[in-house]
Order: structure tokens, then sequence, then C-alpha cells
């Protein structure tokens, strides 16, 4: 299994694609389907189990930060939600924080990001704090 630094990556459109062929009517294809399947998630390390039986949603994050301590005074913008910016973004998807279509597409695209383990580059976490900033209220209470 790859470790947290390297997080598995699986195209889940295309299994999704592939796994749809199960239900044909011709055994061989159906059967292909689920080999080809097995075959994608063991080039990224995955197995079955590993697909079906996920481990239970992480408890929710800590309320978040006040906007004061973001910036750790080396011109580093720190994650304002959590530890990471992967859970800024979750937190901001989760309370609908996009005041547009681009601003909701643009927390949808970080989350996905961050579900495979990239950083945002330094634009996209100045751009996730600026959405974070006109959206939380100090000392807002996670649900």
């Amino acid at each position: 299994m790859p470790t947290s630094a390297n997080p598995p990556f699986v195209d889940r459109r295309l299994l999704a694609k592939v796994l749809s062929l199960l239900d044909s009517e011709r055994e061989g294809e159906a059967l292909a389907a689920g080999r080809q399947a097995s075959k994608m998630l063991a080039s990224a390390g995955l197995t079955w189990t590993d697909i079906i039986c996920r481990p239970a949603p992480a408890a929710p994050i800590a309320a978040p930060f006040p906007v004061e301590a973001i910036d750790n005074g080396d011109g580093v913008l720190l994650p304002p939600v959590g530890d990471t910016w992967y859970a800024t973004a979750r937190w901001l998807v989760q309370r609908q924080a996009g005041r547009t279509t681009f601003e909701a597409r643009f927390l949808v695209r970080m989350l996905l990001a961050g579900e495979r383990g990239v950083m945002p580059a330094p634009w996209d976490a100045a751009a996730m704090l600026t959405i974070y900033r006109a959206h939380a209220m100090p000392g807002e209470a996670q649900s």
C-alpha cells in the first residue's frame, strides 16, 4: 500500500466505466472488465477491500483559526482550517463558501487535488484564504 506521502491514484471515471461493463450480457466482456478493474487497483497498490471497506470519515475539523493567526510572519500562508490546505478546501466546500460558480468550481478542484496529495500553488492558497476570510465568522464553531 502506498504511503500517505505518496497516496494511491485511480482514475475513478475510468474505473466506473470499466465496472459498468460487468453488466454486459457477453460473459467474456464482463470477465475482462472485472480483470481490468482489478489490474487498475493493483497498479495503484490497492485491493478491493481498500475500495469497499473504506475507513469511517475523520472526525470533524477543529474550529477555524482566527484570521489573524493565518500568516506565520515569514510571508508563508498557513491553512486557516485544520493543518492542511486540503482540510481548508474540504471545510469551504462543505459550507458552500464559493460565492460564484467560478469560486465553487475552484474549491472543488482544490479539494480533488488535495485528495491526490497535490499541494496548492501559493496563488491558489491565497485565493482559498480570500474565500475563507469572506465566508468565516470569527469564532465560528464547526458543525
